[in-house]
Formats: structure tokens, C-alpha cells, sequence
């Protein structure tokens, strides 16, 4: 059965269709599915009447038939002479499959010749580019995605590895866990293993990529397993930590109601510890900022998405590593604006926070404000982070408007008599300076001096005002 067979079969019922079909047949439901999408020769006696000048042609196309049969036989034989059971004979494979290669693009290089035949096979203009490589595979959306994950896996495998060396060159052996970047080195690490795990649970589907990346990232089958073990590894550790934990509070308190008071309690008292010391190193300093900073972030009141798992695993990490509590808290939120600081830098970020919150104010809305200025005190890298993208919100629009302004400027400057009276009358010479004073204004603007170029008339005025300007100063020596 072929595409027209199908389409006519599943559009005669009125209510309900069901197909049905062997596994033996087509192993998966791809393979069923591009099998049905053919369209199959309508065979007829004159076709199997081969004319003498036709008989290359017709000899052609059935080695094309015998080198796909005899490579997809390869495949499912075992190579007699290997002592490895299932090993395939992939020098004989590669043989047969140029052997194909070959076949195809002579097909291809007088194709009308060839249609007939290539019609009767069961073949396509297409298929024939594909598998010469004259045209790339069509991919499915999952496929699509597959590759977009091998290529993201590689680039970040590669970054690792190039920072992991540089970290290695300044600090080895035990050393290298001082390094400042090596916390980078970390979270680059668990998403290069996390993405290996992705690929590693459905291999099959990402087998293909994997090959076509593998010598520009250095990647293959056996890193990925490794990489994927990784990520395993670690998610069972912290499973069984947070399992551990939980554990130990449920059996201290019986009412699981009070597990988030006894939590808070243990943390405030790490808190007035850390406070009791006379002078706080600048380690503790830190401390108290990752623990004031997680506080306020775990608060329902400020993230109502935060689960409950969630806090009471974090606020035991606090209990023993702020730091990895700090690095957990930042995976699950993908938000790496907060950095440990002393009381010093708390106190010099907090007030360019409030400098910079101060003069965005008319900008902003209200229940953003707002909530800003609650951070302000305890994530003011967030703050400031956020009113420097409003500053660069309100650059680009200024810029817009301006570019609109020149632009309109500019067509009125040309719309002006050329006589030299008309353009040194006090509107003109008006209108020119404005000008000069945006182009000089934004003189060192990419976005906008290319906007000015994409406009032909913009674009002359302004070369002219520049040429005007170069002459007169000529006149001034």
C-alpha cells in the first residue's frame, strides 16, 4: 500500500478509524509511516520492454538496488571472521555504501534517462540527493531538537575542558580547588553532565549528531556515558542527603508542622554565632550574606513558587555549607547576579543600589519598585543589575525616537530649494545644526549611525553636513 492507497482507506469512515500493523513489518512507527508516504509506479507492460539504448540506464539503477540490499544485509549479518558475536563488518559496509555513492550521482547526472527505472525501484529525485550527500536529511522537530542538544553539549563541554586546563596551569593538584574561577569550572561541569544524561537516556535519537559534532568538539559515545554516570552519581547523593535529613527532622519532630519553625530556629541560632564573634573575618562576613541573602529569597512571601522540599533541604545545607546552599539555590533559579560580599561591600552595593533604584523610580511600576527596594537590602547586585537594564531600556528608546527624529529632518532638509539662499535661511540653518548635533551626538552609536546608513536619504544629508563642515574648516586655515 502506498500514499494514494492509504489516504483513500483512512478517508471513508464517518466516525472511527483504527490501523493496525506488525512490528515484524515495521519496527517502529517511523518506519511505517515513510513507507506509507510513497507514492508507488504504476507498473505498465511497455516498461519492462527495455530498448537497447536504455539498458545502462536500467543496469544502472538495479546495482543502486543491490548496493542498498547488500548494505542493509551487512548490517544484520555478523562479520564471520570477527571473534567479537554481533560485530558488523563495517569495511565492507563503507565498500558497498561508495560503491552507492557513486552509483547514485552518475544516476543523477542524466536523471531523465534514469526516471523510469527509478520510479519502478521505489526511489526518488530526493532520495538520490540525500544519500549522495547532495542534500541534507530533512529532520523531525524531536531530531531538531536532538541536535540542538549535542551542539549545546559539545560547546559546553569544550569550554569546561579549555577552562579546567588554564585553572590546571596556574594552580595544580589540590591547589586548583582555590582557584577563582574554579566555582565557574564547577557549574559548567553539572551542565555539561546533565546534558550528557539527557542525550544518554534516548542514545539512538542523538547517535547521529553526536558522530557529526564528535571531531569538533572532541565528544563520542563513551564521554557521554561517563559524563551521563556523573550526573547520576550526584543526583543520587543529593537524593540521599535530603532523604537523610528529612529523616532526622521528622524523627526529632513529630509534628511535621513545626519542621520550618525548628529549621528557622537552627539558622537564626547559626546567625547569632557567627554575630557573637568580636570581629567577623571576612569569611563569616560572606557567610552571613549568603545566609541573609537565602533567607529572603526562601521567603513564600517573595518567591510563592518555592517548595517546601526545597527550603528545608537548603536551610539544612545552610546549616553545614552556606556556600554549597548558595550554589544549589542558584541552580534551581538559574540567577547567578548574587555574589558573597563583606560588610563593606554590603553596605557600598546596597547604597548604588538605592542611588540607582532612587533615579528609576519615575520608570518604574510601583509593585516593582517596591520589591526592589526590599532586595535592595539583601541582593543589591539584583537591584542594580535590574536598573541598569532599565537604564539601557530607556537608551534605546531614546535612540528610536531620535533616529525617527533625523529621519524626518533629514527629508525636510532635502526637500528644500538647493539654491545656497533657501538652505542659509534661518530654518535651514536650523534644521542642519540639529542634525549635526545628533550625528555628533551619536557619533560612536552603532545601532544608530547603521540605522542612518539603511536610509538613502539620511544617509546622503548627512555625508553633505560632514563634507559642508570638512570644507569650511579648509576655508577657516
Amino acid at each position: 500500500m502506498d500514499a494514494k492507497g492509504i489516504n483513500v482507506a483512512m478517508t471513508r469512515h464517518r466516525h472511527d478509524v483504527q490501523l493496525f500493523y506488525a512490528k515484524e513489518d515495521f519496527s517502529t512507527f517511523k518506519a511505517l509511516s515513510s513507507h506509507l508516504g510513497r507514492f508507488e509506479h504504476k507498473d505498465l507492460v511497455k516498461d519492462y520492454t527495455i530498448r537497447p539504448e536504455n539498458e545502462d540506464a536500467w543496469q544502472r539503477v538495479q546495482e543502486y538496488r543491490l548496493c542498498v540490499l547488500d548494505g542493509a544485509a551487512v548490517l544484520k549479518e555478523q562479520c564471520k571472521d570477527s571473534k567479537i558475536p554481533g560485530q558488523v563488518d563495517w569495511e565492507a559496509y563503507r565498500q558497498i555504501k561508495q560503491d552507492q555513492i557513486s552509483i547514485g550521482r552518475e544516476i543523477l547526472q542524466d536523471f531523465d534517462a534514469h526516471k523510469l527505472y527509478i520510479n519502478q525501484a521505489g526511489l526518488t529525485n530526493e532520495m538520490l540527493q540525500i544519500t549522495t550527500g547532495l542534500k541534507a536529511r530533512p529532520l523531525s522537530n524531536a531530531e531538531e531538537k536532538a541536535k540542538l542538544t549535542v551542539e549545546l553539549y559539545g560547546e559546553t563541554a569544550q569550554v569546561a575542558r579549555d577552562l579546567w586546563r588554564d585553572i590546571r596551569k596556574t594552580n595544580p593538584g589540590a591547589q586548583c580547588y582555590h582557584h577563582p574561577k574554579y566555582e565557574q569550572f564547577k557549574e559548567l561541569r553539572d551542565e555539561r553532565n546533565s546534558l550528557a544524561h539527557t542525550i544518554g537516556e534516548n542514545y539512538g535519537l542523538h547517535r547521529e549528531f553526536v558522530s557529526e559534532f564528535a571531531r569538533v568538539y572532541g565528544i563520542n559515545k563513551r564521554t557521554v556515558e561517563a559524563q551521563s554516570n556523573q550526573f547520576i552519581q550526584q543526583q543520587g547523593e543529593l537524593k540521599q542527603h535530603q532523604d537523610e535529613y528529612n529523616e532526622h527532622v521528622l524523627n526529632k519532630v513529630p509534628d511535621k508542622g513545626n519542621v520550618d519553625k525548628v529549621l528557622a530556629e537552627n539558622v537564626l541560632a547559626l546567625i547569632e554565632k557567627s554575630i557573637c564573634v568580636e570581629k567577623p573575618t571576612e569569611k563569616q562576613q560572606k557567610i552571613l550574606s549568603i545566609i541573609k541573602y537565602l533567607n529572603a529569597e526562601m521567603d513564600p512571601e517573595n518567591n510563592p513558587w518555592v517548595k517546601e522540599k526545597t527550603t528545608s533541604y537548603l536551610k539544612k545545607q545552610m546549616e553545614s555549607d552556606p556556600a554549597l546552599a548558595l550554589r544549589a539555590w542558584q541552580a534551581i533559579t538559574n540567577d547567578y547576579t548574587f555574589k558573597p560580599m563583606s560588610f563593606d561591600e554590603q553596605q557600598h552595593k546596597t547604597e548604588q543600589a538605592n542611588a540607582l533604584l532612587e533615579s528609576q523610580k519615575r520608570y518604574l511600576p510601583e509593585n516593582t519598585y517596591n520589591k526592589l527596594s526590599q532586595l535592595a537590602n539583601t541582593s543589591p547586585q539584583m537591584v542594580i543589575q535590574h536598573c541598569e537594564k532599565s537604564v539601557e531600556a530607556q537608551i534605546d528608546k531614546q535612540r528610536e525616537k531620535d533616529i525617527s527624529t533625523f529621519n524626518h529632518l533629514s527629508k525636510e532638509y532635502t526637500q528644500l530649494s538647493s539654491s545656497y539662499a533657501e538652505r542659509e535661511s534661518k530654518h535651514g540653518q536650523g534644521i542642519a545644526k540639529q542634525l549635526k548635533e545628533m550625528s555628533a551626538h551619536y557619533a560612536k552609536d552603532e545601532g544608530f549611525n547603521r540605522a542612518i546608513e539603511n536610509n538613502s536619504t539620511s544617509h546622503a544629508v548627512q555625508k553633505s553636513l560632514v563634507d559642508d563642515q570638512e570644507r569650511n574648516r579648509g576655508f577657516e586655515r
